[in-house]
């Protein structure tokens, strides 16, 4: 990675952990990829039909699970859109690279990281290339899921 490397670093958050995590990763990308462009953008203010990524920009999400394997419900109208493939979902994430880190509780273990593997799933689904396992960072062991998932996705960019 380095010049010339865009990475749109997406979240979705009810509690602020999620973007939390999106600006940590942010600040990670750009200490070991001098030169990229790193843009940090919360999924509830995201259009799908609006949004116009640079042209082979990665996209990295960091998604929080709430309720029965919900997304926040500010995330809900995005994670729809890609769920119905709509037209402008198809040509947002057709053959577009990315990866997905879900926030959750293992203590809630029949939801745990749905929203996650949810999008995940509807992202391949639109023909997206996944860099590296969704990655799960779990509330009883604060911060290991997000080491081991930046430590998959930085060589991969």
């Amino acid at each position: 990675g380095g010049e010339g490397l865009c990475v749109d670093v997406v979240f979705a958050t009810r509690t602020g952990h999620s973007e939390r995590m999106a600006e940590d990763f942010a600040v990670l990308v750009r200490g070991e990829c001098p030169g990229s462009k790193v843009e940090v953008l919360d999924m509830s203010e995201l259009g799908v039909g609006e949004w116009s990524p640079a042209p082979g920009a990665v996209t990295v999400f960091f998604v929080a699970t709430w309720d029965d394997g919900e997304p926040c419900i500010d995330a809900q109208p995005f994670f729809a859109a890609l769920r119905y493939a709509t037209p402008a979902a198809v040509s947002l994430f057709a053959a577009r690279r990315f990866a997905v880190c879900g926030l959750g509780s293992s203590a809630y273990p029949v939801s745990y990281q749905a929203a996650a593997f949810s999008l995940s799933e509807s992202l391949r689904a639109l023909g997206a290339l996944e860099i590296c396992p969704v990655g799960e960072e779990d509330d009883v062991f604060p911060r290991l899921g997000y080491t081991s998932f930046s430590a998959s996705v930085l060589p991969a960019l």
